[in-house]
């Protein structure tokens, strides 16, 4: 064929590029992307996340890692206790079964010294109408493995902001019911404690052993 002009002598030449690329293998285009993609997300996304358990086990409210040991975690849940990994999250295992008297934990902590100690604090923290009530605070001085009971049979309920209501754990009436009444009408009840913040807390609450 003659090309007669500059142009048509161009459009030639695109007109063969592309038809070569078209024509390339799969397994040429294949190599060429794995090459440089270490996973395609075109190859997953027909994967969808699912629950595989543990159930029953309650939300997750309290989580705490070890800053020496980065793939040890605790987990603490609104009625299953307290589960550990040392698998980066792995497997999980239950770890207060039978020690700790209230299955709602509320809160976690890990000494940064010693890592072995573990305080972990009872008792739901949201104001709703299924809250279980705290049984004090528990410790550990072995990684979880046992537990003993270190006192603070005070509640402390954030009802308003800059006050805080703290209750006796042997209060007869509901927590929540307490707290959301006090917070509408601020009136004190019975054996309930209206603590400002800045208070000397001392005489109320027990101080950790």
């Amino acid at each position: 064929m003659r090309v007669g002009t500059p142009f048509a002598a161009l459009a030639l030449c695109v007109s063969v590029v592309v038809n070569t690329r078209d024509s390339a293998s799969p397994a040429q285009d294949t190599i060429g992307r794995s090459a440089n993609t270490i996973v395609d997300p075109r190859d997953y996304q027909d994967l969808r996340w699912r629950n595989v358990g543990p159930t029953r086990g309650g939300r997750v409210t309290a989580v705490a890692g070890v800053r020496s040991q980065p793939c040890t975690f605790y987990m603490g849940s609104t009625g299953g206790g307290v589960f550990k990994t040392d698998t980066c999250g792995e497997r999980w295992t239950p770890i207060s079964d039978g020690q700790i008297a209230d299955g709602s934990i509320g809160s976690i902590d890990v000494s940064e010294s010693n890592p072995d100690v573990i305080y972990v604090g009872t008792g739901s923290a949201a104001i709703r109408s299924n809250v279980i009530i705290g049984r004090g605070v528990y410790k550990s001085i072995d990684a979880g493995r046992t537990w003993r009971f270190a006192g603070l049979t005070w509640i402390a309920v954030r009802a308003e902001p800059g006050a805080r209501h703290l209750q006796d754990h042997g209060w007869r009436h509901d927590l929540a019911q307490s707290a959301l009444r006090q917070q509408r009408d601020r009136r004190p009840r019975p054996r309930d404690q209206h603590v400002e913040p800045r208070r000397d807390l001392r005489g109320h609450v027990q101080r950790f052993p």
